[in-house]
């Protein structure tokens, strides 16, 4: 359902879908399973333009990532901090540009990672240049927006120059068309410049 509402409003500005399925509630406890319907839903979405993220290696370990990047062909990964756990597939995603998208507050209230600061997965992306990007997740949930992830992962000693990095790369990563990709770009280039 959720791939043709994308499809069916695609021209409205709808361009891409998000997989969360670790629901313990209903007995889903791995993140990205590589399990019919969802292989082909993933696999109808990149036929038809429609951009793919999953959420993976927030509550389960890097294999998540693994399975949702070469096995359902997402582009992003939601959260992804679990993926240190493993090098190999770490490395993999560094050299191939994957990009994560890392909520600071949202991961220490779900309990995805159990402390903040230099020792968070957020200031190892930062400082192997991986391709990550700042969010908040939910502030109707959470309570934080992103001003306040942003000056949360200040006081853990992230520079500006990181985070103005962490925002050319969510305009890299984004779902824009190529134009809009390369006004965003150039338009936040200038900002920093200044």
């Amino acid at each position: 359902q959720t791939l043709c509402l994308c499809q069916a409003h695609y021209s409205e500005g709808v361009v891409g879908m998000d997989l969360l399925t670790l629901q313990q509630e209903h007995g889903i406890i791995e993140e990205a399973p590589l399990v019919e319907p969802i292989i082909s839903v993933y696999q109808e979405a990149a036929r038809t333009g429609v951009h793919r993220t999953v959420h993976a290696a927030e509550a389960s370990g890097a294999h998540s990532v693994q399975r949702a990047v070469y096995g359902l062909g997402s582009e992003r990964i939601g959260h992804g901090y679990h993926v240190l756990e493993e090098p190999e597939i770490y490395n993999k995603c560094l050299q191939d540009r994957i990009h994560f998208e890392c909520c600071p507050y949202s991961s220490l209230l779900t309990g995805s990672v159990k402390t903040g600061g230099k020792t968070h997965p957020i200031i190892r992306f930062a400082n192997d240049r991986a391709n990550f990007s700042i969010s908040s997740d939910d502030p109707t949930v959470t309570g934080h927006h992103v001003q306040d992830d942003y000056a949360l992962l200040a006081d853990w000693g992230l520079s500006e120059d990181l985070m103005a990095q962490a925002n050319l790369n969510a305009a890299y990563s984004s779902f824009l068309d190529d134009h809009g990709k390369h006004d965003l770009l150039k338009t936040l280039k200038e900002d920093y410049a200044r």
